[in-house]
Formats: structure tokens, C-alpha cells, sequence
């Protein structure tokens, strides 16, 4: 067998190791609780019972949770750092509105095709940078992805067509055979059920052959490429489903409002508010960041008469999703729930007195090796290079 066979195997190996490792949730079976259908039945009795100021609230949160899954697969799966995500948002708000409005110069389509079209250029967009940047390293991703977002707050942002000046248009909701979503509760239940397929679509993608190969051309391209992936095609395909997504949510999102929102809602810091909900919640669930999104758009909205910052509350979510790694919120909450029943299976009350009382330092928290020798052998092991302070340093050589 050729060298360059066994060399490659060692990196596929390596690979899937490391992509085991961040999503630890990834290969295993669903989780076949009861978590999902007591979301549902609440979904349903809160809108039933609660009253239009809260309908509205959870509605505008569904459709960020929508956005979310979007930045989720570009990011999470993909593990490329988009910062556009709100300027295509925005683009699909001005776009669909303006498309589907009858004042303001608008064009007057009906309602699904002016969604299609404006999530049609948002995800033009998306695959036009995933195109140039195929032969860009991540730095420089990242700033392609800041400077669209900057193109398209002095092009689209400044069009008075688009997001009507001084006086912002008015774009009614939609009927949709006989079911009018001028109803609080008629939009409610249509958005929770919208929401719904959104995260019953996405987490059917991450469990597929095409999301597990996404996940390891995000993990390692090389061992993607050696087993036959097109990391090319799927990096396409993440920035594509990354616009899908807030293409639908800022199609929805001005008839919601029944106006086009301010265009400082969607400028470049908000992009990085957007980053940090899959950050915080984790890239291993799916639900998880939905949920993550809906409270990220719900809380600033509830504590608006407290002048609560909802730039506060991403930088915060960035910091401890940053601490917590890839895995976020509900990686540490899962494994914590999983040691606590290993222990209570294995010691009883004993051990979890002692889980208790010595609780183990995060990792985060935990120092690196203070030996030169030692942080030069595992960067060695890392990179699959040669251990020169290992004791079969000759024998290798030799061979």
C-alpha cells in the first residue's frame, strides 16, 4: 500500500474525529422524547389563549428563529463566518415588499410569487459569494462577507423605492385561500406551522448523507475531498440554504409589521447579533437554535420599555458560546444532564454529593500545558506532522 494511501486514510481518520468530537450528537439516533411534542401542545395553547400583544412578539420570534436555521447551516455546518446574514434579510424584506405592495410604486404580484422573488436574489447573492470565495481562506471570507454587507446598506438600504423614504409603505398581510393573516391567530398558527417544517427540513438534512457530507467538508476539506465530497459543491450549497432561509424570513417579515422596518435594523452589527444565536445555542441542535432565535428576538421586544440593548445581549451570547465551544448551551446542558445520570446510576446519592461538592473546572478555564515540550508535541500530533521528541523519532525517520 502507497504511502500516499496510508496518508490518507490517517486524515480521514483524523477528520472524523474531530467531527465526532464537536458534534457529538451527530451520528447517534434521534431523540425520540417527549421535549418536541410538549413544544408543540404549548405552541398551540399560547396561541389560543394569549393575547394579541404576545402573538405578535412570538410571531416576529418565529420568523427570527426561521433566519436563524439559515446562519445555523452557513456557519454551524459549513463553518463558514458569514457576516451578510442581515443585509440579505433586509434585502428580502425591501425586495418581497416592494414586489408585493400597491403604493409606493410597488408592482403588485401576488404574495407567494413576490417571495420567491425576493428569496430568489438573496439566495443569487449567497451562491455569487460562495463562487468568489472559493479559493479564499476563512480571514478572507469573512471580510467578503462584511464588504456585501456594506455594498448592500449603500445600494438597496438607500433605494426610497425599496423602503420608502421618510414614510415607510404599507404592506398588508396576505390571504391565503380564504384564511386571512389579518388575524393575530390566523398568522400565529400559520407562522408556528411555517416554523415547524423549517426545523422538521433542516434536522432531516443534518441526519442525510448530503448534511453528513457538509459537516465534513466544514470539518476538513482535504479528508472530504480524498473520500470523494465536492468541497466546492457543498460550500455552495451552505451559502445557498444559508440565503433560503432569510430570504423566507424577510419575505415574511415586512406583511408581519405591515410596513417595511427601519433599514438600521439590519446594518452590519447586526449581523454579528445574528452570528451569535447559533454561537450560544449550539451547532448540535437544531431546535435548539430556533428556540435560541426566537429569544433573542423576543426578549429585547418584551424589555423595549426598559431601553434593554439587544447588542448587549450578542455580545454576551457570543461570550459564553465562544467559552462553551461548538456544542454551546444545549451541548453543556445535554452532557451535564448525562453525567448526572451516570452518576446516580453509579453511586447513587454518594456521588452526587461528590459531583456537588468537587465540581471539575471547565475546559475553557483549564491553563495550558506550561512545557515547551510538551505544547510543541501536540501541535506536532494536531498537524499529523512527525513527533521529533518522541523516543521512535529515528525509526521513523529511517523509514
Amino acid at each position: 500500500m502507497s504511502s500516499i494511501t496510508l496518508a490518507r486514510r490517517s486524515t480521514l481518520h483524523r477528520s472524523q474525529e474531530r467531527s465526532e468530537e464537536v458534534f457529538a450528537g451527530i451520528s447517534g439516533r434521534h431523540n425520540r422524547g417527549i421535549g418536541k411534542p410538549l413544544l408543540v401542545v404549548l405552541g398551540v395553547a399560547l396561541g389560543t389563549f394569549e393575547n394579541n400583544y404576545w402573538l405578535f412578539i412570538i410571531q416576529m420570534s418565529f420568523i427570527m428563529g426561521i433566519v436563524a436555521l439559515g446562519t445555523l447551516i452557513v456557519s454551524g455546518y459549513a463553518r463558514e463566518i458569514t457576516l451578510m446574514q442581515a443585509g440579505l434579510t433586509g434585502t428580502a424584506i425591501y425586495l418581497s415588499g416592494w414586489a408585493y405592495r400597491t403604493n409606493t410604486d410597488g408592482l403588485n404580484w401576488p404574495y407567494p410569487v413576490a417571495c420567491l422573488f425576493g428569496t430568489a436574489i438573496v439566495v443569487a447573492i449567497s451562491i455569487a459569494v460562495a463562487m468568489v470565495s472559493a479559493r479564499l481562506t476563512a480571514i478572507y471570507v469573512m471580510i467578503l462577507t462584511l464588504a456585501v454587507q456594506f455594498t448592500i446598506e449603500n445600494s438597496v438600504f438607500t433605494s426610497g423605492k425599496l423602503t420608502g423614504g421618510l414614510q415607510a409603505p404599507f404592506v398588508p398581510r396576505p390571504n391565503f385561500y380564504g384564511l386571512s393573516l389579518r388575524n393575530e391567530h390566523g398568522e400565529y398558527f400559520f407562522l408556528m406551522v411555517l416554523s415547524i417544517v423549517c426545523v422538521v427540513l433542516v434536522e432531516r438534512f443534518r441526519h442525510s448523507r448530503y448534511g453528513r457530507a457538509m459537516l465534513l467538508v466544514g470539518t476538513d476539506k482535504q479528508a472530504a475531498a480524498s473520500v470523494g465530497v465536492n468541497p466546492w459543491k457543498y460550500r455552495i450549497a451552505g451559502f445557498a440554504m444559508g440565503g433560503l432561509f432569510a430570504g423566507i424570513g424577510g419575505a415574511l417579515w415586512a406583511p408581519q409589521l405591515g410596513a417595511p422596518p427601519g433599514v438600521d435594523q439590519f446594518f452590519a452589527l447586526q449581523s454579528v447579533f445574528f452570528l451569535a444565536v447559533p454561537v450560544f445555542a449550539g451547532f448540535d441542535s437544531v431546535p435548539a437554535v430556533f428556540l435560541g432565535g426566537m429569544f433573542f428576538m423576543a426578549l429585547p421586544m418584551a424589555l423595549e420599555q426598559y431601553r434593554f440593548q439587544p447588542l448587549l445581549l450578542g455580545g454576551v451570547a457570543l461570550l459564553v458560546g465562544v467559552l462553551l465551544g461548538p456544542r454551546g448551551v444545549s451541548g453543556a446542558l445535554a452532557d451535564g444532564i448525562e453525567k448526572v445520570r451516570h452518576v446516580w446510576a453509579k453511586d447513587g446519592p454518594r456521588g452526587m454529593l461528590t459531583l456537588v461538592s468537587r465540581p471539575r473546572r471547565p475546559r475553557w478555564a483549564q491553563l495550558p500545558d506550561r512545557s515547551a515540550a510538551q505544547a510543541y508535541r501536540t501541535l506536532r500530533a494536531e498537524d499529523g506532522g512527525v513527533d521529533f521528541w518522541s523516543p521512535d523519532r529515528r525509526s521513523t525517520a529511517s523509514n
